[in-house]
């Protein structure tokens, strides 16, 4: 609640999808929080002294960017942030110059995970991952009608994800508006992610 703004309506994610979305399914958990653990893991792959790190975060998101700085500082990866716009975002992500990336995506702003999917994998210059086994699902997916074979293609695609941990999802990021008591503001029937005006009312 403290790092995301309106976190007391956020919805915590397992996965780089939500829970109503369809495609939105998977079986493997995201690896648990384990500080001493993620130490170990580091002294076994030859950094006992950590490493250091360039992490760029969008605006958007910096406050969950820096307590996620933060605690990465305490197993020893020494992560320096730098709070970027959109565009320094996409054209660093374009010249593969990001190390390590804090984001915000409308994700549950779309009824199907073909989207955001595309959004990360999609392309050689998003897709940082460079595996072949969630591409190959997930074009897969795109070339058939049928929802039970995708469900299966889309759960092996998820659960790869969370099994390598390759995007760690935290929260929703809910739609914030300042107005006055006279004012009443209804959830938007379309979209999670905007509103419009016919969704004010006189109270």
């Amino acid at each position: 609640e403290m790092i995301v703004p309106g976190g007391a309506k956020a919805t915590l994610a397992d996965t780089m999808c939500f829970k109503g979305m369809l495609g939105c399914v998977w079986s493997q958990p995201l690896p648990p929080y384990d500080p001493e653990g993620a130490r170990k893991l580091l002294a076994e792959a030859g950094y006992p002294n950590g490493f250091d790190i360039a992490f760029t975060a969008q605006q958007v998101v910096k406050d969950a960017a820096t307590a996620v700085a933060g605690d990465l500082r305490r197993i020893g990866i020494r992560a320096t942030m730098e709070v970027a716009t959109l565009v320094i975002f996409r054209k660093k992500r374009s010249e593969g110059s990001l190390e390590l990336f804090a984001g915000y995506y409308p994700n549950g702003s779309f009824p199907y995970v073909d989207n955001a999917l595309d959004v990360f994998f999609g392309d050689e210059s998003r897709d940082y991952t460079r595996d072949r086994y969630i591409t190959e699902r997930f074009e897969a997916a795109r070339r058939i009608h049928d929802p039970q074979q995708q469900t299966v293609l889309y759960r092996e695609v998820f659960d790869r994800m969370n099994e390598q941990a390759y995007y760690v999802p935290i929260s929703s990021l809910p739609v914030m508006w300042a107005h006055s008591r006279d004012v009443r503001l209804a959830a938007n029937p379309i979209s999670a992610n905007k509103s419009d005006i016919g969704d004010f009312f006189w109270n």
